[in-house]
């Protein structure tokens, strides 16, 4: 799982991130590469909204 997940993080696939992040709720996991993912996505969301907006305004 923590593998899979970092290659994911790696990629930039928020998808597949959010897909670990539900599995590993799923099964009760928690730990420092959950919070990092978790904290990961939110970073990778909030930059993508950023650049919607931006394009929006243009």
């Amino acid at each position: 799982f923590r593998k899979r997940l970092s290659v994911a993080v790696d990629k930039g696939s928020t998808e597949e991130v959010e897909a670990l992040l539900l599995d590993a709720q799923k099964v009760g996991m928690q730990g420092p590469e959950v919070r990092w993912a978790r904290d990961t996505l939110l970073a990778a969301e909030a930059a993508e909204f950023r650049k919607n907006t931006v394009r929006q305004v243009e």
